[in-house]
C-alpha cells in the first residue's frame, strides 16, 4: 500500500492469476502444470473442460492441479498442506 497508495495493484495481480492456464502440452510430448496431477483427471480433455476463469476452489480437480506435489510415495497420498495430493513415480508413469 505504501508503494502504490492503494490495494488495487495487488487485487489486479491476483485477478490475472484466475485467467492463467492450468497447464500446457508442448510439442505434443511435454506436459507442464502449475502444480501437479489429480486422481480425478485421466485425460487432457478433462482439463480443457475445467472453467479456469474463477478462483481456485478448496478441493476438486482444479485444486489438485494447482496444489498437488510429486513425492517419494507409492501412488497417491494426502498432502500435508490440506489441498491437493502427493503423488509418486508410479502415477507419473501412468
Amino acid at each position: 500500500i505504501r508503494k502504490y497508495g492503494t490495494t488495487n495493484v495487488w487485487r489486479y495481480c491476483t485477478e490475472v492469476f484466475d485467467y492463467l492456464s492450468l497447464g500446457a502440452l508442448i510439442n505434443g510430448q511435454i506436459f507442464c502444470l502449475h502444480g501437479g496431477l489429480s486422481p480425478s483427471i485421466q485425460t487432457l480433455d478433462q482439463i480443457r473442460a475445467i472453467d479456469r476463469k474463477q478462483e481456485v476452489p478448496h478441493d476438486g480437480a482444479m485444486c489438485d492441479l494447482m496444489w498437488s506435489d510429486p513425492e517419494e510415495v507409492d501412488g497417491w497420498a494426502l498432502s500435508p498442506r490440506g489441498a491437493g495430493y502427493l503423488f509418486g513415480a508410479s502415477i507419473v508413469k501412468q
